[in-house]
Protein backbone atom coordinates (compact mmCIF):
# COMPACT_ATOMS: atom_id res chain seq x y z
CA UNK A 1 0.00 0.00 0.00
CA UNK A 2 2.86 2.38 0.80
CA UNK A 3 4.36 1.74 -2.62
CA UNK A 4 1.08 2.68 -4.29
CA UNK A 5 0.86 5.89 -2.28
CA UNK A 6 4.49 6.80 -3.05
CA UNK A 7 3.93 6.33 -6.79
CA UNK A 8 0.65 8.28 -6.67
CA UNK A 9 2.35 11.13 -4.78
CA UNK A 10 5.17 11.14 -7.33
CA UNK A 11 2.67 11.25 -10.19
CA UNK A 12 0.73 14.17 -8.70
CA UNK A 13 3.95 16.17 -8.32
CA UNK A 14 4.91 15.38 -11.91
CA UNK A 15 1.48 16.44 -13.12
CA UNK A 16 1.64 19.88 -11.54
CA UNK A 17 5.19 20.43 -12.84
CA UNK A 18 4.22 19.65 -16.44
CA UNK A 19 2.27 22.36 -18.27
CA UNK A 20 1.21 19.95 -21.01
CA UNK A 21 -0.33 17.52 -18.50
CA UNK A 22 -2.00 20.33 -16.57
CA UNK A 23 -3.61 21.57 -19.78
CA UNK A 24 -4.70 18.07 -20.83
CA UNK A 25 -6.00 16.76 -17.52
CA UNK A 26 -7.15 19.83 -15.57
CA UNK A 27 -8.09 22.57 -18.03
CA UNK A 28 -9.04 20.96 -21.35
CA UNK A 29 -12.09 18.93 -20.17
CA UNK A 30 -13.90 21.96 -18.71
CA UNK A 31 -12.75 24.47 -21.33
CA UNK A 32 -13.69 22.24 -24.26
CA UNK A 33 -17.03 21.32 -22.71
CA UNK A 34 -18.18 24.92 -22.40
CA UNK A 35 -16.60 26.11 -25.64
CA UNK A 36 -17.87 23.31 -27.89
CA UNK A 37 -21.13 23.01 -25.96
CA UNK A 38 -21.88 26.69 -26.47
CA UNK A 39 -21.77 26.19 -30.25
CA UNK A 40 -24.81 23.89 -30.03
CA UNK A 41 -26.51 25.51 -27.01
CA UNK A 42 -29.53 26.47 -29.13
CA UNK A 43 -29.92 22.77 -30.02
CA UNK A 44 -31.52 23.52 -33.40
CA UNK A 45 -31.67 26.18 -36.09
CA UNK A 46 -34.81 28.24 -36.66
CA UNK A 47 -36.02 30.93 -39.06
CA UNK A 48 -34.13 29.56 -42.06
CA UNK A 49 -34.24 32.19 -44.86
CA UNK A 50 -36.42 31.00 -47.74
CA UNK A 51 -37.47 33.05 -50.78
CA UNK A 52 -40.69 32.98 -52.81
CA UNK A 53 -41.14 33.07 -56.57
CA UNK A 54 -44.89 33.56 -56.99
CA UNK A 55 -45.91 33.80 -60.65
CA UNK A 56 -49.53 32.95 -59.80
CA UNK A 57 -50.09 35.76 -57.27
CA UNK A 58 -53.44 34.28 -56.26
CA UNK A 59 -55.27 34.18 -52.90
CA UNK A 60 -54.30 30.50 -52.55
CA UNK A 61 -50.59 31.10 -53.15
CA UNK A 62 -50.59 34.08 -50.77
CA UNK A 63 -52.37 31.99 -48.12
CA UNK A 64 -49.76 29.24 -48.42
CA UNK A 65 -46.94 31.77 -48.20
CA UNK A 66 -48.38 33.19 -44.96
CA UNK A 67 -48.70 29.65 -43.56
CA UNK A 68 -45.08 28.92 -44.42
CA UNK A 69 -43.87 32.13 -42.83
CA UNK A 70 -45.79 31.31 -39.66
CA UNK A 71 -43.82 28.09 -39.07
CA UNK A 72 -40.92 27.94 -36.64
CA UNK A 73 -38.30 26.83 -39.13
CA UNK A 74 -39.06 29.13 -42.08
CA UNK A 75 -38.50 32.82 -42.54
CA UNK A 76 -39.74 34.27 -45.83
CA UNK A 77 -36.72 36.47 -46.47
CA UNK A 78 -37.54 37.88 -49.91
CA UNK A 79 -39.72 37.65 -53.01
CA UNK A 80 -38.05 36.84 -56.30
CA UNK A 81 -38.79 38.02 -59.80
CA UNK A 82 -37.22 35.13 -61.74
CA UNK A 83 -35.91 31.60 -61.40
CA UNK A 84 -32.33 32.67 -62.18
CA UNK A 85 -32.48 35.21 -59.37
CA UNK A 86 -33.40 32.42 -56.95
CA UNK A 87 -30.45 30.28 -58.07
CA UNK A 88 -28.14 33.27 -57.75
CA UNK A 89 -29.35 34.04 -54.21
CA UNK A 90 -28.76 30.41 -53.16
CA UNK A 91 -25.25 30.51 -54.62
CA UNK A 92 -24.55 33.66 -52.60
CA UNK A 93 -25.97 31.88 -49.49
CA UNK A 94 -28.38 34.77 -48.95
CA UNK A 95 -31.18 32.19 -48.83
CA UNK A 96 -31.27 28.43 -48.25
CA UNK A 97 -33.93 27.78 -50.88
CA UNK A 98 -36.98 29.10 -52.65
CA UNK A 99 -40.53 27.99 -53.39
CA UNK A 100 -41.83 28.34 -56.97
CA UNK A 101 -45.56 28.91 -57.55
CA UNK A 102 -46.18 28.51 -61.30
CA UNK A 103 -48.71 30.54 -63.24
CA UNK A 104 -52.17 28.93 -63.01
CA UNK A 105 -51.37 27.26 -59.68
CA UNK A 106 -54.68 28.16 -58.01
CA UNK A 107 -56.81 27.29 -61.06
CA UNK A 108 -55.29 23.84 -61.25
CA UNK A 109 -55.92 23.21 -57.55
CA UNK A 110 -59.53 24.37 -57.64
CA UNK A 111 -60.24 22.17 -60.63
CA UNK A 112 -58.92 19.19 -58.57
CA UNK A 113 -56.52 18.31 -61.36
CA UNK A 114 -53.51 18.65 -59.10
CA UNK A 115 -50.42 20.73 -59.69
CA UNK A 116 -46.74 20.76 -58.85
CA UNK A 117 -45.19 23.12 -56.33
CA UNK A 118 -41.42 23.17 -56.87
CA UNK A 119 -39.18 23.64 -53.83
CA UNK A 120 -35.48 24.27 -54.43
CA UNK A 121 -33.26 23.78 -51.39
CA UNK A 122 -29.54 24.16 -50.72
CA UNK A 123 -28.81 20.56 -49.69
CA UNK A 124 -25.06 21.16 -49.27
CA UNK A 125 -25.91 21.65 -45.57
CA UNK A 126 -28.08 19.14 -43.74
CA UNK A 127 -30.02 21.18 -41.19
CA UNK A 128 -30.74 24.33 -43.27
CA UNK A 129 -32.37 22.13 -45.90
CA UNK A 130 -33.94 19.39 -43.77
CA UNK A 131 -35.63 21.57 -41.15
CA UNK A 132 -37.54 23.93 -43.49
CA UNK A 133 -38.40 20.98 -45.73
CA UNK A 134 -40.23 19.30 -42.83
CA UNK A 135 -42.30 22.42 -42.14
CA UNK A 136 -42.99 22.92 -45.85
CA UNK A 137 -44.29 19.38 -46.10
CA UNK A 138 -46.59 19.92 -43.10
CA UNK A 139 -48.01 23.12 -44.62
CA UNK A 140 -48.60 21.53 -48.01
CA UNK A 141 -50.15 18.35 -46.56
CA UNK A 142 -52.50 20.45 -44.41
CA UNK A 143 -53.40 22.71 -47.32
CA UNK A 144 -53.99 19.76 -49.65
CA UNK A 145 -56.24 18.09 -47.09
CA UNK A 146 -58.21 21.33 -46.68
CA UNK A 147 -58.76 21.64 -50.42
CA UNK A 148 -59.96 18.03 -50.72
CA UNK A 149 -62.21 18.48 -47.69
CA UNK A 150 -63.93 21.51 -49.27
CA UNK A 151 -64.35 19.60 -52.53
CA UNK A 152 -66.10 16.63 -50.91
CA UNK A 153 -68.29 18.85 -48.75
CA UNK A 154 -69.29 20.85 -51.86
CA UNK A 155 -70.45 17.56 -53.41
CA UNK A 156 -72.74 16.70 -50.51
CA UNK A 157 -70.48 14.61 -48.27
CA UNK A 158 -71.05 15.45 -44.60
CA UNK A 159 -68.01 16.97 -42.78
CA UNK A 160 -67.27 13.90 -40.61
CA UNK A 161 -67.22 11.46 -43.53
CA UNK A 162 -65.33 13.95 -45.67
CA UNK A 163 -62.64 14.19 -42.99
CA UNK A 164 -62.31 10.41 -42.86
CA UNK A 165 -61.98 10.26 -46.66
CA UNK A 166 -59.36 13.01 -46.73
CA UNK A 167 -57.35 11.73 -43.73
CA UNK A 168 -58.02 7.98 -43.41
CA UNK A 169 -54.75 7.42 -41.56
CA UNK A 170 -53.29 9.90 -39.09
CA UNK A 171 -49.85 8.91 -37.72
CA UNK A 172 -49.12 9.45 -34.03
CA UNK A 173 -45.33 9.61 -33.79
CA UNK A 174 -43.86 9.96 -30.29
CA UNK A 175 -40.13 10.33 -29.74
CA UNK A 176 -38.72 8.31 -26.85
CA UNK A 177 -35.24 9.85 -26.89
CA UNK A 178 -34.48 13.48 -27.78
CA UNK A 179 -38.22 14.31 -27.82
CA UNK A 180 -37.70 17.70 -29.47
CA UNK A 181 -35.72 15.96 -32.24
CA UNK A 182 -32.98 18.60 -32.22
CA UNK A 183 -29.48 18.30 -33.60
CA UNK A 184 -27.85 19.71 -30.47
CA UNK A 185 -29.83 17.33 -28.27
CA UNK A 186 -28.47 14.46 -30.33
CA UNK A 187 -24.85 15.62 -30.66
CA UNK A 188 -23.95 17.22 -27.32
CA UNK A 189 -23.99 14.08 -25.12
CA UNK A 190 -21.62 12.29 -27.47
CA UNK A 191 -19.46 15.39 -27.82
CA UNK A 192 -19.06 15.72 -24.05
CA UNK A 193 -18.12 12.06 -23.69
CA UNK A 194 -15.64 12.38 -26.56
CA UNK A 195 -13.95 15.23 -24.66
CA UNK A 196 -13.54 13.08 -21.54
CA UNK A 197 -12.42 10.06 -23.53
CA UNK A 198 -9.81 11.87 -25.59
CA UNK A 199 -8.32 14.00 -22.81
CA UNK A 200 -7.96 10.89 -20.64
CA UNK A 201 -6.41 8.93 -23.52
CA UNK A 202 -4.05 11.75 -24.47
CA UNK A 203 -3.08 12.55 -20.90
CA UNK A 204 -2.36 9.03 -19.70
CA UNK A 205 -0.32 8.31 -22.83
CA UNK A 206 1.69 11.49 -22.33
CA UNK A 207 2.34 10.60 -18.69
CA UNK A 208 3.68 7.12 -19.46
CA UNK A 209 5.75 8.16 -22.48
CA UNK A 210 7.23 10.95 -20.35
CA UNK A 211 8.49 8.35 -17.85
CA UNK A 212 10.04 6.40 -20.69
CA UNK A 213 11.48 9.45 -22.44
CA UNK A 214 13.17 10.70 -19.27
CA UNK A 215 14.31 7.17 -18.34
CA UNK A 216 12.57 7.59 -15.00
CA UNK A 217 11.24 4.02 -14.76
CA UNK A 218 14.09 2.74 -12.51
CA UNK A 219 13.45 5.59 -10.06
CA UNK A 220 9.66 5.10 -10.02
CA UNK A 221 9.97 1.32 -9.73
CA UNK A 222 12.15 1.94 -6.70
CA UNK A 223 9.15 3.71 -5.13
CA UNK A 224 6.98 0.75 -6.17
CA UNK A 225 9.22 -1.86 -4.53
CA UNK A 226 10.35 -2.94 -7.99
CA UNK A 227 6.90 -4.27 -8.92
CA UNK A 228 5.34 -3.15 -12.21
CA UNK A 229 1.75 -3.73 -11.05
CA UNK A 230 2.26 -1.35 -8.09
CA UNK A 231 3.64 1.21 -10.53
CA UNK A 232 0.48 0.81 -12.62
CA UNK A 233 -1.94 0.98 -9.69
CA UNK A 234 -0.27 3.98 -8.08
CA UNK A 235 -0.05 5.90 -11.33
CA UNK A 236 -3.53 5.08 -12.63
CA UNK A 237 -5.51 5.35 -9.38
CA UNK A 238 -5.15 9.14 -9.29
CA UNK A 239 -6.41 9.54 -12.87
CA UNK A 240 -9.21 7.07 -12.27
CA UNK A 241 -10.48 9.12 -9.34
CA UNK A 242 -9.97 12.38 -11.26
CA UNK A 243 -12.00 11.29 -14.29
CA UNK A 244 -14.70 9.63 -12.27
CA UNK A 245 -15.09 13.02 -10.55
CA UNK A 246 -15.16 14.68 -13.98
CA UNK A 247 -17.89 12.32 -15.09
CA UNK A 248 -19.97 13.19 -12.03
CA UNK A 249 -19.36 16.90 -12.68
CA UNK A 250 -20.50 16.57 -16.28
CA UNK A 251 -23.65 14.62 -15.37
CA UNK A 252 -24.70 16.80 -12.42
CA UNK A 253 -23.62 20.25 -13.64
CA UNK A 254 -22.60 20.58 -17.27
CA UNK A 255 -25.35 18.36 -18.70
CA UNK A 256 -28.15 20.28 -16.89
CA UNK A 257 -26.65 23.60 -18.05
CA UNK A 258 -27.25 22.43 -21.62
CA UNK A 259 -30.65 20.91 -20.74
CA UNK A 260 -29.47 17.31 -20.89
CA UNK A 261 -30.73 14.91 -18.24
CA UNK A 262 -30.13 11.30 -17.25
CA UNK A 263 -33.36 9.37 -17.88
CA UNK A 264 -32.17 5.97 -16.69
CA UNK A 265 -30.60 4.46 -13.59
CA UNK A 266 -27.83 6.48 -11.96
CA UNK A 267 -26.31 3.28 -10.60
CA UNK A 268 -25.98 1.93 -14.11
CA UNK A 269 -24.59 5.22 -15.40
CA UNK A 270 -21.88 5.37 -12.71
CA UNK A 271 -21.00 1.73 -13.26
CA UNK A 272 -20.46 2.17 -17.00
CA UNK A 273 -18.46 5.36 -16.27
CA UNK A 274 -16.15 3.39 -13.97
CA UNK A 275 -15.78 0.55 -16.48
CA UNK A 276 -15.11 3.03 -19.29
CA UNK A 277 -12.44 4.87 -17.30
CA UNK A 278 -10.62 1.63 -16.48
CA UNK A 279 -10.75 0.39 -20.09
CA UNK A 280 -9.60 3.71 -21.57
CA UNK A 281 -6.76 3.98 -19.06
CA UNK A 282 -5.41 0.56 -19.96
CA UNK A 283 -6.00 1.17 -23.66
CA UNK A 284 -3.96 4.38 -23.41
CA UNK A 285 -1.18 2.72 -21.41
CA UNK A 286 -0.92 -0.09 -23.96
CA UNK A 287 -0.85 2.25 -26.97
CA UNK A 288 1.73 4.50 -25.29
CA UNK A 289 4.14 1.56 -24.94
CA UNK A 290 4.86 1.78 -28.68
CA UNK A 291 6.20 5.36 -28.46
CA UNK A 292 9.46 6.63 -27.06
CA UNK A 293 8.50 10.32 -26.73
CA UNK A 294 5.47 12.40 -25.80
CA UNK A 295 5.55 14.18 -29.14
CA UNK A 296 5.61 10.91 -31.05
CA UNK A 297 2.61 9.64 -29.10
CA UNK A 298 0.60 12.82 -29.65
CA UNK A 299 1.42 12.98 -33.37
CA UNK A 300 -0.16 9.59 -33.94
CA UNK A 301 -2.92 9.43 -31.34
CA UNK A 302 -4.29 12.87 -32.30
CA UNK A 303 -5.71 11.26 -35.43
CA UNK A 304 -7.70 8.76 -33.37
CA UNK A 305 -10.39 11.13 -32.08
CA UNK A 306 -12.67 11.20 -35.07
CA UNK A 307 -12.25 7.56 -36.21
CA UNK A 308 -12.92 6.17 -32.71
CA UNK A 309 -15.98 8.42 -32.37
CA UNK A 310 -17.36 7.41 -35.77
CA UNK A 311 -16.71 3.70 -35.18
CA UNK A 312 -18.60 3.80 -31.88
CA UNK A 313 -21.92 3.89 -33.74
CA UNK A 314 -23.04 7.13 -32.12
CA UNK A 315 -23.25 9.23 -35.28
CA UNK A 316 -23.89 6.44 -37.79
CA UNK A 317 -25.78 3.14 -37.34
CA UNK A 318 -23.32 0.45 -36.31
CA UNK A 319 -25.02 -2.20 -38.48
CA UNK A 320 -24.57 -0.02 -41.59
CA UNK A 321 -20.77 -0.01 -41.33
CA UNK A 322 -18.59 -2.46 -43.27
CA UNK A 323 -18.21 -5.74 -41.38
CA UNK A 324 -14.45 -5.35 -40.90
CA UNK A 325 -14.97 -1.95 -39.28
CA UNK A 326 -17.61 -3.45 -36.97
CA UNK A 327 -15.07 -6.04 -35.81
CA UNK A 328 -12.32 -3.41 -35.44
CA UNK A 329 -14.63 -1.17 -33.42
CA UNK A 330 -15.09 -3.91 -30.81
CA UNK A 331 -11.50 -3.29 -29.66
CA UNK A 332 -12.17 0.38 -28.86
CA UNK A 333 -13.57 1.15 -25.37
CA UNK A 334 -15.56 3.97 -26.96
CA UNK A 335 -17.83 1.50 -28.78
CA UNK A 336 -19.42 -0.41 -25.85
CA UNK A 337 -19.41 2.69 -23.70
CA UNK A 338 -21.29 4.89 -26.18
CA UNK A 339 -23.86 2.15 -26.68
CA UNK A 340 -24.44 1.78 -22.93
CA UNK A 341 -24.28 5.53 -22.30
CA UNK A 342 -26.93 6.30 -24.93
CA UNK A 343 -29.23 3.60 -23.57
CA UNK A 344 -29.12 4.95 -20.02
CA UNK A 345 -29.00 8.69 -20.76
CA UNK A 346 -31.55 8.89 -23.57
CA UNK A 347 -33.70 5.76 -23.39
CA UNK A 348 -33.90 5.33 -19.61
CA UNK A 349 -32.35 1.85 -19.65
CA UNK A 350 -31.51 -0.10 -16.49
CA UNK A 351 -28.67 -2.45 -15.63
CA UNK A 352 -30.10 -5.43 -17.51
CA UNK A 353 -29.98 -3.45 -20.75
CA UNK A 354 -26.30 -2.46 -20.43
CA UNK A 355 -24.83 -5.50 -18.68
CA UNK A 356 -23.36 -6.86 -21.92
CA UNK A 357 -21.70 -3.51 -22.69
CA UNK A 358 -20.19 -3.31 -19.20
CA UNK A 359 -18.84 -6.86 -19.52
CA UNK A 360 -17.37 -5.84 -22.90
CA UNK A 361 -15.58 -2.90 -21.21
CA UNK A 362 -14.26 -5.13 -18.43
CA UNK A 363 -12.92 -7.62 -20.97
CA UNK A 364 -11.15 -4.79 -22.82
CA UNK A 365 -9.70 -3.62 -19.50
CA UNK A 366 -8.34 -7.11 -18.82
CA UNK A 367 -7.04 -7.55 -22.39
CA UNK A 368 -5.23 -4.21 -22.52
CA UNK A 369 -4.17 -4.55 -18.88
CA UNK A 370 -2.23 -7.78 -19.50
CA UNK A 371 -0.86 -6.47 -22.80
CA UNK A 372 0.26 -3.20 -21.20
CA UNK A 373 1.81 -5.02 -18.25
CA UNK A 374 3.82 -7.19 -20.60
CA UNK A 375 4.95 -4.30 -22.79
CA UNK A 376 5.95 -2.00 -19.93
CA UNK A 377 7.70 -4.78 -18.03
CA UNK A 378 10.03 -5.25 -20.98
CA UNK A 379 10.59 -1.48 -21.29
CA UNK A 380 11.33 -1.23 -17.56
CA UNK A 381 13.76 -4.16 -17.70
CA UNK A 382 15.72 -2.45 -20.51
CA UNK A 383 15.98 0.79 -18.55
CA UNK A 384 16.97 -1.04 -15.39
CA UNK A 385 19.72 -2.91 -17.24
CA UNK A 386 20.93 0.32 -18.86
CA UNK A 387 21.05 2.14 -15.51
CA UNK A 388 23.03 -0.71 -13.95
CA UNK A 389 25.85 -0.37 -16.50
Amino acid sequence: MRGILRVANYEIKQLFNDHSLILTFLLAPIMYAFFLGSIYINKDIEEVPIAILDLDNSPTSRSLIRAMDATQQINIAEHLTSFSEGVDEINKLNIQGFVYFPNGFEAQLLSMKGTDLAVYLNTSQFLPSNNPNKDLQKVLITAGAGIRLKYYMAHGVDPENATQIVMPLQPDVRGIANPLNTYGGFLLPGLFILILHQTLLFGIGESFTKDRQKKALPQILGLANGQIHIYFIGKLSFYLLLYFAYFLLFLTTIFPIFNLNVHGSWDSMLLIALAMSLAVLMFGVFISSFFRTQVGFLEIIAFSSYPLFLMSGFSWPFQSMPVWIQYLAQFSPMTPFMQAFTKVLELGADWEHVAFNVIHLILLFILYGFAAMYRWSRIADKQLRASAL
